[in-house]
């Protein structure tokens, strides 16, 4: 081969290799053209924890920001480039046999979905960790896994073809086992009743190495029905502060907590953590610890062997006992009475019955007047105890049913009498009062009521005694017009009496019949007698008073 051939063999390698250099350069510019695009990138996951500090002794959840930066290597649509940088299906996992020695994984497997361009959402892990880890900075090794796009290709039909690939890796991220105050909570007392609060007493020790400045613990429940504080100021939340506790001091915290009449007996959990201040002043919180807040049944009573001698208009006893059927003993107990029937009245609505041990029982007795209104057949009525709980507060318990009865009424006396009297006519009349009730009378007085046409000259008579069964006859003056009609006709006689109680007290009215008969025959007429005695009279008169003047003249 001559140089001129060879020159020009040169020539053309030379050329080919420069067609071939500007094809990819060709190929690219094609690619922005508004037909077609190739659209080159992947997503860049990051990992890191904003609050990285863990406290021996305790299980923690750590939350790690999830970021992706994006990779974009060739730009085109931003549908296209969105997709390209969008990690898929992404899965965090802790690898527990890469994790550091007292520091032990207590949640599985976080799946995220998809991550695009910027900051994704967070992903939680929980920790136990150890009281004997290694003070110091630990990390923890989170294995990433994500598809994605790398290639997104848009043909010049409008097509759109996509490369995808899957990638799994490794972050790291930092935590920190502070060398500091640290706290082991424990309940000391932690029962209330349904319906009462009580003293919720934690022992807390700082098991750290640093002081614990003004030291404040928080308590909380998210249980429905279980508060803190009083009946009257019920809170979710109570912080109550302490004194400055020192490496293993300890002490005892206490606020009151309670739970509504209607929860539930159960054990239910008490949320707890520590705020306090370093030794630099800087605030912190330990971890949550939770204990747990007892609750038993309400307070109850019942009233048991109750007896009455109640009867429909008159007073009785009403008599029985009050048992305490717990949880709690009480003091200072009293039982209040109070019927909202006004045909009921107890002379006093409270009896006394002072302390009651869980199963002990004490009688109470009220006196109640019935009222005449009052229907007889058994009865129920609310009453309710007032007490102190073995804290000293003040409560009232739920309604406690007292069942009795109201017998028939039965009058105290019973009265025997026959009385007839003639028209115009008037005559003592004998009753005779009987004492029907079991139970003695003393100072009765009898009072006999008419109307017209009977009347009384004496309408009062008086008994100063009469026992159980016991009759005394009483006396009183009754008299017919002589107008009135033969016929049956009534009085009324009712008693003012003191009862054995020494209680005055009047009685029912009672119906004493009279029977009026027509005037009695014989002797003159009432006019013509009255004629008779006038004429008599004036006849008199004139023989005394006239005779006489006439003999003076003559003389």
């Amino acid at each position: 081969m001559n140089v001129n051939s060879a020159t020009a063999v040169t020539a053309t390698v030379l050329l080919f290799l420069a067609v071939l250099l500007l094809l990819p350069a060709t190929v690219s510019a094609q690619t922005t053209t508004a037909e077609t695009a190739d659209v080159v990138g992947s997503p860049d996951i990051e990992l890191s924890v904003a609050d990285d500090r863990l406290q021996p002794g305790e299980t923690q959840t750590v939350e790690i920001q999830v970021s992706n930066s994006g990779n974009l290597r060739l730009a085109g649509p931003a549908e296209l480039e969105q997709r390209v940088q969008t990690a898929r299906n992404a899965r965090f996992e802790v690898n527990e046999r890469r994790l550091p020695d007292g520091i032990e994984l207590r949640s599985g497997t976080v799946l995220a979905g998809s991550i695009p361009e910027g900051a994704g959402e967070p992903v939680s892990f929980t920790f136990d960790v150890d009281e004997d880890v290694d003070i110091g900075t630990h990390e923890i090794p989170v294995r990433v896994e994500y598809d994605y796009t790398r290639l997104a290709e848009r043909t010049q039909r409008g097509t759109t073809n996509y490369r995808d690939f899957s990638r799994e890796k490794t972050e790291r991220v930092s935590v920190v086992v502070e060398d500091d105050a640290r706290f082991s909570v424990d309940a000391v007392s932690s029962g209330v009743v349904a319906g009462d609060t009580g003293d919720y007493v934690v022992e807390v020790e700082n098991i750290g190495t640093r002081t614990a400045r003004s030291p404040r613990m928080v308590f909380s429940s998210d249980e429905s029905g279980v508060f803190f504080g009083g009946l009257d100021d019920r809170l979710p939340q109570k912080t109550v502060g302490f004194e400055d506790l020192d490496p293993g001091e300890s002490t005892v915290v206490t606020t009151r907590a309670g739970a509504d009449s209607d929860v539930t007996p159960a054990s239910y959990p008490v949320d707890t953590f520590v705020r306090y201040e370093t030794d630099r002043g800087v605030t912190r919180e330990s971890g949550t610890s939770t204990t747990t807040l007892g609750v038993d049944d309400e307070q109850e009573f019942a009233a048991q062997d109750v007896e009455s001698t109640l009867r429909v208009g008159d007073d009785g006893d009403l008599v029985g006992e009050i048992r305490n059927d717990g949880p709690q003993a009480v003091t200072n107990a009293v039982v209040v009475f109070a019927p909202e029937n006004r045909n009921i009245n107890p002379r006093e609505t409270e009896y006394a019955v002072g302390d009651l041990g869980v199963g002990d029982s004490a009688e109470f007795s009220y006196r109640v007047a019935v009222s005449s209104e009052a229907e007889e057949g058994p009865r129920q009525t609310d009453a309710v105890v007032e007490y102190r709980n073995p804290d000293g507060d003040k409560r009232t318990s739920s309604p406690v049913d007292v069942n009795y009865e109201v017998a028939e009424r039965i009058d105290e006396f019973e009265l025997e009498t026959d009385v007839s009297l003639a028209a115009g006519s008037s005559t003592d009349i004998e009753v005779e009062v009987t004492n029907i009730k079991d139970e003695t009378f003393t100072d009765i007085q009898a009072k006999m009521f008419t109307d017209s046409p009977l009347d009384s000259d004496d309408d009062e008579a008086f008994i100063p005694r009469l026992e159980p069964g016991e009759s005394e006859t009483v006396v009183f003056d009754l008299s017919a017009s002589g107008g009135a009609t033969a016929k049956t006709y009534s009085t009324s006689v009712d008693f003012r009496y003191d009862d054995e109680r020494d209680e005055t007290k009047i009685s029912e009215t009672y119906r004493v019949p009279v029977e009026v008969t027509e005037a009695e025959e014989g002797g003159l007429p009432l006019l013509p007698l009255l004629l008779v005695l006038v004429v008599v009279g004036a006849g008199w008169w004139y023989r005394d008073v006239i005779t006489g003047k006439l003999s003076d003249i003559r003389e």
